[in-house]
């Protein structure tokens, strides 16, 4: 347990009013609740409930408006612990672990995560209601007036923290509104030029990150650019060792990472059958991917068809193919009736946590195992995914959903569905048109946006260490969604060895202006986060209300931040954000955000860290 939280300000007991929480039992129905509420207007309250590990509901106060979730918690107090796929995925708060013996075993228990705003998007007015969050930590802004809530899931059914939200001060209902930027479609040779300097810069990796350099790798051999830093970027992959894929004898809980890694060795034509071992010996990587097929046709020791359909691509694309047991395995995943009919999910039932990422990868898996789109499992799945694709094109509102989306469109021939997903996908990529009256630079041109709010944070303050990371991981993974071959044919063979040469942009650039004076895109907001997967909107709320618990509105909150402690680094996960909820997946993310305040669609910047 924290100091702070042993040192809590204010102690009150909730007395009347609550429910006991399907799954989330405490260990008496009234939860004691410590901690400060923001007061009207001054910032994102964060409340975490600990049951059923503690009879104990912490709040806490982060003043001002918040960059991301992940922010707000170590602004509010809270020691976060996380571990990387694709961005933060929320392992442990106060030390208190959702699964003490493996943070990713899926399904398995996991911290849920909750907001108080319209449809669970930070985007959305302020609500007295909860609803589970749509983006992982990494998600935002936040704007004053949210309240963030975590409470233990058992990874089957989840509820909202034990806190009546009404009890909390009067909040500003004011929906973060965003400009729309951009040309009509995208171009994928650009956004892998911006990638693939990166690369460059770092030696082949970027951010020094195994995880998000094999998405990058997958960037640029689907462009068709970059050949020669695709085999920089190989080469240190090769020499990054287990950190990402673990060892031989963690095969069985690593063969995700195993195989997105394999597939990246794959596309760049590097023997996967010689990867170091770092005792002087090599390893074969695909030889380990296929001894962990189990009986029944999964993978290793906690299976999915997000991570299933990453080995199948993986084993599709060696002389003895895809396991026909394996292919079985990943139809029988699929939703058979109602009206999630043909989704695929990410718990035992597809048919309530039926889910875009998960689907369009399922079906490029299908379509690597054998399938074709005339099938009736890979039909429906496709059918069932363009039931969910917005008006402006999107899938879940983000850039990198979309993207694994758009590349399944394409797989199977959905050629107006795919257009559409380019489409928003191009209108958040930065071209020299979208600098005029922006903090962005031609160094930025070709970088795509994870979401329209993001674009306009970028407009208005530029990236930096506190966005940076976010438009990586979107850029990495939007650009499958902009005509490019399906992930089972990607190849650096015939790409051009060159990256694209940075933009000019002779046109003026002149000094931002206030964003919110540009036309407003539709209000599409993202389901995030990949990352892990993310909940349906339609989670199980509790049937009685929760308590009405006083809570004590904080004076002097406090303004200092830390840094999310972060550890071993696991599966970066194309198209997905962090895991929602829990923290999926992109994350969270799903992605890292640094300082900086945002309120009703602006923010006020604050100093850069150094």
């Amino acid at each position: 347990m924290s100091i702070r939280r042993l040192a809590a300000v204010t102690l009150v007991t909730a007395t009347a009013g609550l429910s006991s929480l399907m799954l989330v039992q405490s260990a008496s129905a009234a939860p004691t609740v410590t901690g400060t509420a923001c007061g009207v207007n001054e910032g994102v309250t964060v409340v975490v409930d600990f049951a059923p590990a503690e009879d104990e509901l912490v709040v806490g106060c982060a003043a001002g408006p918040q960059e991301s979730l992940g922010d707000a918690m170590e602004a509010a107090g809270f020691e976060v612990t996380t571990q990387d796929f694709s961005g933060p995925y929320l392992c442990a708060i106060d030390g208190v672990a959702a699964n003490a013996d493996d943070c990713f075993a899926f399904p398995g228990p996991y911290w849920s995560s909750w907001l108080s705003n319209a449809e669970g998007q930070p985007a959305g007015a302020p609500t007295d209601e909860w609803a589970f969050a749509q983006v992982g930590l990494s998600g935002g802004p936040v704007g004053v007036g949210s309240t963030i809530g975590y409470s233990l899931s058992d990874g089957t059914t989840s509820a909202p923290p034990r806190l009546d939200l009404t009890a909390l001060p009067a909040r500003d209902n004011t929906p973060v509104e965003v400009p729309a930027y951009g040309p009509a479609q995208g171009s994928a040779t650009a956004v892998a030029g911006w990638i693939g300097r990166q690369l460059e810069a770092g030696d082949g990796l970027i951010n020094g990150s195994p995880g998000l350099t094999v998405d990058a790798v997958y960037a640029l051999a689907a462009a068709g650019v970059g050949g020669d830093t695709i085999d920089r970027s190989a080469a240190a992959l090769l020499a990054s060792g287990s950190a990402y894929v673990g060892t031989a004898a963690e095969a069985p809980a690593k063969f995700a990472q195993i195989a997105k890694f394999a597939l990246a060795l794959q596309i760049a034509g590097v023997d996967t059958a010689a990867f170091p071992d770092g005792a002087g010996g090599t390893r074969d990587l695909l030889g380990e991917l296929r001894s962990t097929l189990n009986a029944d046709g999964s993978f290793g020791t906690a299976d999915d068809p997000f991570r299933h359909a990453y080995a199948l691509i993986a084993l599709s694309r060696t002389e003895a193919g895809a396991p026909a047991t394996a292919l079985s395995w990943l139809a029988a995943q699929q939703c058979a009736e109602g009206a999630n009919a043909g989704g695929f999910g990410y718990d035992a039932d597809p048919c309530t946590s039926a889910d875009p990422d998960y689907t369009a990868l399922a079906v490029e898996g299908l379509l690597a195992g054998g399938l074709t789109g005339d099938d009736a499992t890979v039909a429906t799945a496709t059918a069932w995914l363009s039931a969910q694709q917005g008006t402006a094109g999107d899938l879940g509102g983000n850039t990198n959903s979309t993207g694994l989306g758009g590349n399944a469109f394409a797989a199977v021939g959905a050629a107006d569905a795919a257009t559409a997903a380019a489409g928003f996908i191009g209108g958040l990529q930065v071209t020299c048109d979208t600098l005029v009256d922006t903090a962005l630079t031609p160094a930025e041109v070709g970088a795509i946006a994870w979401t329209p709010a993001g674009l306009a944070d970028a407009a208005e303050f530029g990236l930096d260490e506190g966005n940076l990371g976010e438009w990586q991981y979107a850029s990495v993974q939007a650009v499958l969604g902009l005509g490019t071959p399906a992930l089972a044919d990607l190849t650096a063979a015939g790409a051009e060895d060159a990256l694209p040469a940075a933009a000019t942009c002779e046109a003026p650039v002149t000094e931002p202006t206030d964003p919110t004076s540009e036309p407003v895109v539709p209000t599409t907001e993202p389901v995030a986060p990949t990352t892990e997967p993310v909940a349906p909107t339609t989670s199980a709320q509790p049937t009685t209300a929760s308590a009405a618990a006083p809570v004590t509105t904080s004076t002097t909150p406090s303004t200092t931040r830390t840094p999310v402690k972060t550890t071993a680094p696991a599966l970066a996960s194309t198209g997905v954000t962090d895991r929602t909820g829990t923290e999926l997946g992109i994350a969270a993310l799903l992605l890292v955000a640094g300082a900086g305040l945002v309120v009703a669609g602006r923010r006020t910047r604050a100093p850069r860290r150094h």
